[in-house]
């Protein structure tokens, strides 16, 4: 049997039958055929989703990777042996993931647009490579992640406060900050006075109707909606391929809980370590305030109401990309700094750019399939960009840019409100590349396609 579907798409099941060869601690189980498609590929994640019965066969549990790993051997080809990593879906308790879940590898090297690339896939006896990352649990709150001695990033999962020590209004959790370029400068911004609910990188709505009730998860403080760590413990799978780390999160007002998140953040360990390249994936269903554990037995409606932010979003260095100029406008604003805060000088800029062209002005309300956001770093330059994807809803989705803060998002609910509903959960992904220097938009546009049309993936079984 042999089928092809896009990868990173869809759910495939397949049956393997046959016998399988043996090669000395290795057990030959399929070939996994890439077809490069329309664009050239360079050094490309490629994922692709099924069962783990349909990889091992009767040998499908999942322990069996506890001291086997999985090998990829390229037939004709230079990257001889590559390995790859099986990520089994995650899932609340109410989910049947019934060992669902994807084989990663990198697609090493240049593959050419039109042609294609196959592997032997191999079950070999003994630990898999050394893992990619390694991560810190620092004070049972953050999750650090690093490649070596460099810092990477920081997953927030615990309530981090304005004020050690002392419990705040603005106190957050369920975000991530800092994120380090590779030469160890950090681009994300938390607390800045001007703003102080803007954190890092964070997904949060600003009006959410349950029914009667309104509410806003977006501006802390006074506001009564929260998102948070759930009481399920986070899920990481780490290997030579990736990292992935699942956050089991919860929405809640004044207490009660009204929706529950899942918040992936799966980082890939490409060849060139110039950059960093995570995916962030977030699924969210309202439940049952008084039965929060189940899915609903009746449908339950979460309503993002119309506004102009709020949605997938990065807050950018504070108050390092902040212009004095802006901010002494206001006088009590600025007494909130530190005096010896540096600021950008109106001299200065930020460079901005979307996959139309379009800056931090223009590009302001513009559906955008990425955005390139960069600023002075250290000596030099740097910052990310961040990639929509076309299974989101409102793809491409509009950008809110900030015409003065280091600030954007991409405003899900700008033009018309969208209802969330328990039998209909809310699945979004983005994927992150951080960089130095500045904008590139080749670059950038190389890398769109390979997220959101990547190459196809055929698998045939042993026999």
């Amino acid at each position: 049997m042999k089928s092809s579907y896009p990868i990173a798409l869809f759910f495939v099941t397949l049956t393997l039958t046959g016998c399988y060869g043996n090669y000395k601690g290795k057990t030959l189980l399929g070939t996994l055929t890439v077809e490069a498609g329309n664009h050239d590929r360079s050094d490309t994640p490629v994922r692709f989703e099924c069962k783990l019965g349909d990889l091992l066969g009767d040998s499908s549990d999942l322990a069996v990777l506890s001291d086997h790993h999985l090998m990829l051997y390229e037939s004709g080809g230079k990257r001889s042996r590559l390995p790859a990593q099986w990520e089994p879906e995650s899932g609340f308790s109410w989910e049947k993931t019934g060992g669902e879940g994807a084989i990663l590898w990198i697609l090493e090297g240049q593959t050419p647009k039109g042609s294609k690339r196959s592997f032997r896939l191999f079950l070999e006896e003994g630990s898999p490579e050394p893992p990619a990352f390694s991560i810190d649990d620092i004070d049972n709150k953050s999750l650090l992640v690093k490649s070596g001695e460099r810092y990477v990033l920081k997953y927030n999962y615990g309530i981090m406060q304005e004020k050690k020590d002392q419990t705040g209004i603005f106190d957050r959790s369920s975000y991530i900050h800092p994120v380090w370029t590779t030469e160890g400068e950090i681009v994300t911004g938390d607390f800045s006075p001007e703003h102080i609910w803007q954190r890092g990188i964070f997904l949060a709505w600003q009006k959410v109707r349950f029914g009667d009730i309104e509410t806003n998860f977006w501006e802390l403080g006074n506001a009564t909606g929260r998102t948070m760590k759930d009481d399920k413990a986070p899920d990481i799978t780490n290997g030579p391929v990736f990292t992935c780390i699942n956050i089991y999160n919860k929405g809640t007002v004044e207490g009660r809980t009204f929706f529950k998140e899942i918040s992936t953040v799966r980082l890939y360990n490409k060849p060139d370590q110039s950059t960093w390249m995570f995916d962030l994936i977030f699924r969210q269903w309202p439940v049952d305030p008084e039965k929060p554990e189940t899915l609903p037995a009746e449908a339950r409606v979460m309503e993002l109401q119309k506004v102009y932010y709020g949605g997938m979003s990065f807050r950018g260095v504070s108050p390092g990309w902040l212009y004095r100029d802006f901010i002494a406008k206001n006088e009590d604003q600025l007494a909130k700094f530190d005096s010896e805060t540096r600021w950008l000088n109106s001299s200065d800029t930020l460079d901005i750019m979307t996959d139309e062209g379009y800056n931090r002005k223009s590009g302001n309300g513009m559906p955008s399939r990425w955005i390139d956001y960069t600023g002075p770093l250290g000596n030099g330059w740097g910052g990310l960009v961040m990639f929509d994807h076309p299974l989101n809803k409102r793809y491409p989705t509009p950008l809110r840019i900030h015409p003065d803060m280091p600030y954007f998002c991409f405003a899900f609910a700008k033009n018309e409100p969208f209802a969330i509903s328990s039998n209909d959960p809310l699945n979004l992904t983005y994927r992150v590349v951080v960089h130095n220097g500045r904008p590139d938009k080749e670059t950038n546009e190389q890398l769109a396609r390979d997220f959101t049309d990547p190459p196809r993936i055929n698998w045939k079984p042993a026999r």
